[in-house]
């Protein structure tokens, strides 16, 4: 081939070495996490391997740092492409769709699968505080909730019931088109404990719908307008993201101006 391009560590991993069998192909990875949310020995592999690879994509600045001054990367490899959404696509699943909720009260919405990084138990914890506050919320999580992730989705169900708020949480599971329940909810909630860059974040606001944040990624402060289209909350805070719900539930519909890396600036790494 004359480009090899992986974005999941666990297979650059794999492919890198073969760099050298394939002195022709252009080997290009993408780095979808933060270097601290890997294992010790997933980051000597990466300090081995992905200095073999010619272009390293990376999806924030703080990523590239990390590549460049903790795994020796050559500053030249890296190349920093924020994540772009698929407007079309999104404007395709929302066409003539209706509101899928029934009920008048106010909906806070979360969406990824069941599993200890996306933090659904603090999102938990935080919604019953805000339960005591105003009685006209309830919460929806779309996202895998079974095989694998039945565990913590057992885990945060039990937690749920702890605080009284079983009955107002609703677990809906893999969805293949969550975009009608983003676009129509109040808020949109990020309770993970860390992230790379938060696709669904991006499209909430895309979808007008404010948002409340841990700021469990720098780059979460530069796509959440403090005030403006949501609000940002102290990494791992359920207070602090109780307030931040309540806060975003206030504003409305909202813009954003978050752009992400264009087609072209995609096109130029594969053609360097």
């Amino acid at each position: 081939p004359d480009i090899v391009f992986s974005s999941v560590l666990q297979l650059s991993n794999k492919i890198l070495p073969y760099r050298m069998l394939f002195p022709k192909t252009k080997f290009i990875i993408r780095c979808e996490n933060y270097l601290y949310t890997y294992s010790r020995i997933q980051k000597l592999e990466v300090f081995l391997l992905y200095r073999l690879a010619n272009k390293i994509i990376t999806q924030t600045r703080e990523m590239k740092d990390e590549l460049v001054n903790e795994s020796k990367i050559p500053q030249s490899k890296v190349v920093v492409l924020e994540n772009p959404i698929d407007k079309n696509l999104i404007a395709e699943k929302i066409q003539n769709v209706s509101n899928p909720y029934s009920s008048s009260k106010k909906h806070i919405v979360a969406s990824g699968r069941f599993c200890f990084q996306k933090g659904f138990d603090f999102l938990i914890q935080s919604f019953s505080l805000l339960k005591k506050k105003r009685d006209d919320i309830d919460l929806y999580i779309l996202g895998a909730n079974d095989g694998e992730y039945k565990d913590e989705f057992d885990r945060v169900m039990q937690i749920a019931s702890d605080c009284g708020v079983i009955d107002d949480v609703h677990c809906l599971g893999y969805k293949s088109n969550p975009y009608p329940y983003i676009k129509y909810a109040d808020c949109f909630a990020l309770s993970s404990r860390w992230e790379g860059l938060p696709n669904v974040l991006i499209e909430s606001l895309h979808l007008g719908t404010p948002v409340a944040a841990f700021k469990c990624v720098p780059i979460v402060e530069r796509i959440v307008e403090h005030g403006v289209n949501g609000f940002v909350a102290l990494p791992e805070d359920v207070d602090s993201l109780a307030e931040a719900m309540d806060k975003a539930l206030l504003l409305g519909r909202v813009s954003s101006n978050y752009s992400g890396a264009s087609i072209e600036e995609f096109k130029k790494v594969f053609a360097e």
